[in-house]
């Protein structure tokens, strides 16, 4: 009887161990599940972050956007004030009739090409360089103010 009883408690203890390994297995199991749903949850905060971030990128771009269109629209201006003060300094050579002198053609020959330059530059500017945008602007700005001035200074020398 004894061994029985020691067959038994041996089957028992199979009986329990593979309760253990079971129960592990199950635990375990629901463990990968519940960590499953905690990425999945992750994984959703993440692409809400992302769908967000993208949208105030799009905010970001549509004023840089616009800020580009209107000051494109801002140097236009400007460029037909410089052409306009240029026609006008052209007419008064041509009363003066001093439109063939070298200093003149020297000088309006110049100021043209600065003109011309700055046309280009703000006509070939990659509207794509958000963080560039800002110190082509003032770099530009200042070089239009300063030939403007330079149009506007325009006049014939007189003889003393």
């Amino acid at each position: 009887m004894s061994k029985l009883k020691g067959c038994m408690m041996k089957e028992e203890k199979k009986k329990i161990r593979l309760g253990y390994v079971v129960m592990s297995g199950i635990i375990a199991l629901l463990l990968i599940v519940i960590s499953c749903r905690k990425e999945d949850d992750r994984d959703a905060v993440l692409r809400n972050d992302i769908t967000v971030t993208k949208r105030s990128a799009d905010i970001t771009q549509v004023g840089y956007a616009q800020d580009v269109v209107y000051f494109r629209l801002e140097a236009e201006q400007k460029f037909m004030e410089n052409d306009s003060l240029m026609a006008a300094f052209k007419q008064d050579l041509e009363r003066e009739k001093k439109s063939g002198n070298s200093y003149y053609v020297n000088h309006i020959r110049e100021l043209e090409e600065k003109n011309r330059e700055l046309k280009n530059r703000i006509d070939t500017y990659a509207n794509n360089d958000l963080p560039g945008w800002e110190k082509f602007k003032e770099d530009f700005t200042y070089e239009l103010t300063v030939l403007h001035e330079d149009y506007k200074s325009l006049g014939i020398r007189k003889k003393r």
